[in-house]
Formats: structure tokens, sequence, C-alpha cells
């Protein structure tokens, strides 16, 4: 893993605070697309990735639960397809695994709102272009024999990543192209004044200013 040292007190014309897979993202997209500009990453964790990053299940969803007409529904669309390019450009792991939504016997009580919610789904999905089906207990139980159903729906295109994997990934390519990388520093204060913001960090004790 790539990790750069800044000396204390140098300019830089952007920094992001934290190193989660969505500052790593950040800098290693601003470094490919503005290569004249000094870019920092201050982390508090002795890695990138080591919070909320880390805990995710790395579930990449299909969105069919979103309005197919929200911009909601689009980003998940389209970060869907970046996410799993930039695995595949990385050779990170994926399983392309689906999913099922099911109507437990448990809710049979209230079988046909149930119903209607299955079918609202499919009309989200099919609206946004995502595949899927009704499947029968059967196909559902053949697929995952430790679930119990009335009927489902299988969508195919969920994939699981290693989060983690990406998150370095993304990390290193931002290291190697230019970007400084400040782990165990924790952001302590931000100030700004006519010319520019200051960043005081805390590394060990003492405050120091970037």
């Amino acid at each position: 893993m790539f990790e750069t040292r800044c000396p204390l007190h140098e300019r830089y014309d952007i920094a992001i605070v934290g190193a989660g897979i969505v500052g790593c993202a950040t800098a290693r997209q601003l470094a490919h697309a503005f290569p004249g500009r000094s870019i920092v990453v201050i982390e508090r964790r002795r890695g990138p990735g080591r919070e909320t990053s880390s805990a995710s299940s790395g579930v990449i969803h299909s969105g069919l639960h979103l309005p197919p007409d929200s911009w909601k529904a689009r980003l998940a669309q389209r970060g869907r397809t970046l996410v799993l390019d930039a695995c595949a450009q990385y050779g990170i792991r994926m399983h392309h695994c689906g999913m099922h939504v099911v109507v437990s016997p448990r809710d049979a009580p209230h079988l046909m709102g149930e119903i209607s919610a299955l079918r609202e789904l499919l009309r989200r999905a099919r609206a946004q272009g995502v595949t899927c089906a009704m499947v029968t207990p059967w196909k559902v139980r053949s697929a995952e024999p430790a679930v119990r159903c009335l009927f489902g729906i299988r969508i195919p295109d969920v994939t699981v990543i290693d989060v983690p994997a990406l998150v370095r990934a993304l990390a290193d390519d931002a290291a190697q192209h230019g970007v400084t990388l400040r782990y165990g520093t924790a952001v302590h204060d931000i100030s700004t004044d006519v010319r520019a913001q200051h960043i005081v960090v805390r590394q060990g004790v003492a405050p120091q200013v970037i």
C-alpha cells in the first residue's frame, strides 16, 4: 500500500478529510482530472477504509426499490456500473450472487398487501430496465435451501464485492498519481481567512497546521 507523508505547514490546492471509499475515490478522480493540482487526504486511522467503509456489507444493489424517475434511482444504476468497472480494473473479488425478495409464511395474514408490494417492486424494476421475475417457492429453495417462502422475486443483477480491497486500490491509485495520504492524523479544526483555509490536525499530542 502506498503512503506519502507531507511536511508541516505545506499548502495544498485540495484537502479531503477521510480516507473511506468516498474520500479515496474522490482523491483518485481529482488526481486524474487535474494532474497539476496538489491534493492531500487526511485520515485519523492508520490506513484507508477502516471505519464505515470496512463495515459495509459490500452488496451492490440494482436499485429496484427506488422510484424509477428519481435521481437516486439513476445514480444507483450509474454507480453500480462504475463500481463494478472499478472492481474489474483493479482485480477486486466479485460474487454475482443475485438476490431474492420473498413473502414469508408468517406474512400470510397480510397476503394481499404483500402481493401488492411485490407487484410494485416488479413495476419499478421493469421501469428501470432491471431484470427480475416472479419465482415459485421451489425455485427459491433450490437456490437458498434455508429459505421458506410463499413466493418471491428473483433479481439476478446483485453483486457482493470486497469493499476494503477496493478502498485500498483507490488509495494506491491516488498515491501513484501524486496524492498525499496522511494517515494517523485527525482534523482538529478548520479556519478560513481571505486567502486560504487552514486545517489544524492532531498527530500525536500537539496540534499542527497544514
